[in-house]
């Protein structure tokens, strides 16, 4: 009787070793994953392509405060480069978005690499993706950049609390 019982504590805590060695598996594969897509955004971020297209939303295509301004210098009939350079950004920020809401990726990797370029990019085109929203009729579109920026603009107040 008194091997039973030994043998049964012997049994739980190998069990509950293995679970816990098996927490411990998961988690590293999890901060694994995560690095590797923080290390994928990292390489897209830092290509020729995003870098050229950032720095020319940003920097030089500027001239525009209102939707139909903005549309009319970067219509993709007309000005298909401009339109492919703002659709680049666009997109970049809405895939990071969505690989953060789906808890994918740590939000504070990403808050530590863009945080400042995602809210500037989200305060610039706000009002330009109510507008894009209204006219493809998609109320979807953009809600993932809108998401990141939300958490960004929290995440800021939060540090700016706690000083």
């Amino acid at each position: 009787m008194v091997i039973g019982v030994v043998n049964q504590i012997l049994s739980n805590r190998r069990a509950e070793e293995q679970r816990a060695e098996t927490q411990k598996t998961q988690l590293l594969t999890l901060e694994t994953r995560q690095a590797q897509l923080f290390m994928q955004i990292y390489n897209r971020w830092t290509s020729r392509d995003l870098i050229k297209a950032y720095g020319l939303v940003r920097y030089q295509y500027t001239d525009w405060k209102t939707f139909p301004e903005l549309w009319q210098q970067c219509n993709p009939a007309t000005e298909p480069e401009k339109y492919a350079d703002h659709m680049l950004l666009h997109a970049f920020y809405e895939g990071v978005g969505v690989l953060v809401q789906r808890g994918l990726i740590d939000v504070g990797l990403v808050e530590d690499l863009l945080a400042d370029r995602v809210m500037w990019h989200y305060e610039r085109y706000a009002n330009s993706f109510k507008e894009a929203r209204i006219m493809t009729g998609d109320q979807k579109q953009y809600d993932s950049i809108e998401y990141l920026y939300n958490l960004m603009k929290q995440r800021q107040q939060q540090a700016a609390m706690s000083i």
